[in-house]
């Protein structure tokens, strides 16, 4: 993972790094990552919470219920009342939406911040791109499914390029005076703070812990199952404050028979396939998705056709 840190004196040939290019360890920096770590994963929870009110709100606007206090929320709602409310919404997303993507603006995603390549990836726009993942909280409360999963880790990456950015200001730097959270230790706090982020909505920290070594490729080291532990766990703990730590889907006992492990292998072996060719296609429209002006008939429309679908 190649980056760039704000200047250029972060990072220098001079600065004591180990063979994968972290700092060598010291107790300041144990005590930089580890203040980051619980600073982002503050953050990262509260953010969560103020999600999960937008989404609690949306669904009662949307289908008169929560589904935090119900377990299935579309359930006695209203069809003609889901599918006003969404096909009202299609246009207003669609207006902010492309206001946040026009005129050489750029939402920053995860994974460019993760690589802070540019100055605008490590310190993007704290007004967009916190507009950015409310307004697909919004979308997704309406029975859009745009980015549930997507705007928790935004926000969590969010808070810890700010949290690092903050660190370097207050004047924490290392010995040789080179600031202490060098590139590597940067991309790993951020990367952790995305995967805290998806964590606390879901409360399962454990899960996000093992999400920052697979999913974000951060690879499996002590730095990293430390920075990832204590930022997830956090978050985690700061987010139940207010999301209860139930679970997500309910799923019924099985018993643990011949016939239920064959159905489960069979369906491993039918539905991977499936699965990697769904990926396959994410990609490919994640690659063509429209940011120019098609985007506002373009969401309108979608919202429309899954509003005339929910009927």
């Amino acid at each position: 993972m190649s980056s760039h840190t704000g200047s250029s004196s972060n990072f220098s040939p001079n600065s004591p790094q180990n063979s994968a290019g972290f700092r060598s360890f010291s107790f300041r920096l144990l005590l930089g990552l580890t203040l980051a770590a619980l600073v982002t994963g503050v953050f990262s929870g509260l953010g969560a919470i103020a999600l999960h009110y937008v989404l609690d709100f949306m669904q009662e606007l949307t289908f008169g219920q929560a589904e935090g206090h119900h377990p299935m929320v579309t359930d006695g709602a209203d069809p003609a009342r889901r599918a006003l409310v969404l096909a009202a919404l299609g246009p207003f997303v669609a207006l902010v939406w492309y206001y946040l993507q026009s005129g050489g603006r750029r939402v920053v995603g995860v994974k460019s911040q993760i690589a802070g390549a540019t100055e605008e990836d490590r310190t993007p726009s704290l007004w967009r791109q916190i507009s950015h993942s409310v307004i697909q909280i919004v979308a997704v409360g309406a029975g859009s499914p745009v980015g549930k999963e997507v705007a928790p880790r935004e926000l969590g990456a969010l808070a810890a390029g700010r949290t690092s950015n903050l660190l370097e200001r207050l004047g924490f730097v290392g010995a040789d005076g080179a600031a202490l959270l060098g590139v590597r230790e940067r991309s790993l706090l951020v990367a952790a703070g995305a995967a805290s982020g998806l964590a606390a909505v879901y409360q399962v920290p454990i899960g996000g812990v093992v999400y920052l070594v697979e999913a974000m490729a951060v690879g499996l080291s002590l730095r990293s199952l430390y920075v990832g532990a204590v930022t997830v766990w956090t978050a985690t703990v700061t987010a139940n404050l207010v999301i209860v730590n139930e679970p997500t889907y309910p799923v019924p006992q099985l018993p643990l028979d011949a016939t239920t492990l064959t159905v489960a292998a069979l369906t491993g072996v039918v539905l991977t396939p499936l699965t990697l060719g769904f990926r396959a296609l994410s990609q490919r429209a994640e690659k063509l998705k429209a940011k120019d002006r098609s985007l506002l008939w373009r969401i309108p429309v979608a919202f429309a056709l899954v509003a005339v679908v929910s009927l």
